[in-house]
């Protein structure tokens, strides 16, 4: 399924927080609410692998039908989108200088 029908599909999204940090010579991206990490040579390519990591970790949990219960455990909300709009997506700083943003994570429901 391409992303496009994933989106034309999709009426809800996650709110998860993204922190990238520097280790050494690469940056170290994470996600606390699902214990997700990954890495990257700059900012930009860590925060994608991570953004790459969660929705196969989320396609797996849904594969599974564990995905409710995942979301349960670990106090995650999931949001419908508001009727006529677009499903647009948000990608929110928190704390820009340590490179922390709130990023949506578009699902289906």
């Amino acid at each position: 399924m391409t992303a496009a029908e994933i989106k034309q599909k999709t009426t809800c999204f996650i709110m998860v927080t993204h922190r990238i940090i520097k280790e050494d010579a690469i940056f170290v991206a994470n996600c606390p609410e699902l214990g997700i990490s990954s890495q990257g040579d700059t900012i930009e390519e860590a925060d994608n692998n991570l953004k790459e990591a969660i929705l196969c970790y989320l396609d797996t949990t849904e594969d599974l039908g564990i995905r409710e219960e995942i979301f349960k455990q670990k106090n995650i909300i999931m949001h419908k989108f508001p009727e006529n709009t677009n499903n647009t997506l948000v990608n929110v700083p928190i704390n820009p200088g340590a490179f922390v943003t709130a990023n949506s994570i578009t699902i289906a429901c």
